[in-house]
């Protein structure tokens, strides 16, 4: 009697678990993470990290040239207004405000000094706000750093001697107009200008970059200089 009992209740609890095998068979594999297929996308080889960021904003700048005639006060030797617009084909264009063989009309030569630290003197960013043009900076060049800037321009010029005679907002048109395959394939020594000459209160990075992008733009910007009459 009992040895039938126990298998009564054998056969009992094997009808009960069965069901329960067969139902987490099927729901097991449901609660196990299905692997997320990972899409890898392919990046080419000669890919580079983006450097600063492409300015697109119109600028007004004014580029003082002075001369050294071995006194202690650099003497005002050229005053040129440069407005730079982008767009599919940029544009650059020096407009002359000052040279000493013409009328001062904003009286520059008489308000015109520079600091020990090499900074314009107030009175003369003064005068040149009677033009009622928002400057986004000033550019200070002396001979040297000029020197240092046609001597690089040389290189994509083939007619050496009118670079000499003529301009350097000149010279940087005519550059412009040599093919790009001809110019330099580096860009401006900005190191050697920056510290032989060449001062701005604009921030550097994007003074140069500026430059670079204009030299170095394709198809090239129109340029033109305008000269005081």
């Amino acid at each position: 009697m009992i040895r039938f009992r126990n298998m009564v209740l054998a056969v009992f609890f094997a009808a009960c678990a069965l069901p329960g095998m067969l139902l987490s068979s099927q729901i097991m594999p449901l609660l196990k993470p299905v692997p997320q297929a990972v899409h890898i996308t392919p990046v080419p080889l000669n890919t580079t990290p983006e450097s600063q960021p492409i300015i697109r904003e119109d600028q007004k700048w004014v580029v003082v040239a002075v001369s050294e005639d071995g006194s202690s006060q650099p003497q005002l030797a050229a005053v040129w207004g440069v407005f730079i617009s982008f767009g599919d084909r940029s544009n650059l264009t020096f407009k002359e405000i000052y040279n000493p063989h013409a009328a001062d009309t904003y009286g520059l030569a008489s308000q015109f000094n520079i600091s020990q630290d090499g900074a314009v003197d107030p009175r003369f960013s003064s005068a040149l706000k009677q033009m009622n043009v928002n400057w986004n900076g000033t550019i200070l060049i002396n001979e040297s750093a000029a020197t240092i800037l046609r001597n690089w321009l040389e290189r994509g010029l083939t007619n050496t001697e009118a670079l000499s005679s003529t301009s350097l907002p000149q010279s940087i048109c005519a550059f412009l107009t040599v093919p790009n395959v001809e110019r330099p394939q580096t860009s401006l020594p900005w190191e050697l200008l920056l510290s032989g000459g060449l001062k701005t209160d604009l921030p550097a990075a994007q003074f140069t970059g500026i430059g670079d992008q204009l030299l170095q733009a394709s198809p090239a910007p129109f340029c033109e200089v305008i000269s005081i009459p």
